[in-house]
């Protein structure tokens, strides 16, 4: 069952990306690069400020290090973060 990014929607995480304890997978989203457990617990960045910095540096896939997916829609992932609030 794949799980959502909760800072940039990306609908296809392995992980819960928090575990119902609390604790972060340490998954990293490839679409935003956001790691559970480290960007947040060990760095102390937020997803609001996560995802503001990643809209910011223009919403690429991966940090530019790799292709995006086939059909990848950055735009339509952050509204399904609207959606699911």
């Amino acid at each position: 069952m794949p799980f959502m990014c909760p800072v940039c929607g990306f609908p296809d995480l392995t992980e819960l990306p928090r575990s119902p304890s609390g604790g972060g997978s340490y998954e990293i989203c490839p679409s935003c690069r956001f790691q559970f457990g480290v960007s947040d617990d060990d760095r102390g960045i937020n997803y609001e400020e996560w995802r503001g910095r990643w809209i910011e540096d223009g919403m690429t896939w991966d940090q530019g290090r790799s292709q995006p997916p086939v059909g990848w829609d950055p735009v339509q992932q952050l509204r399904a973060i609207q959606r699911d609030r």
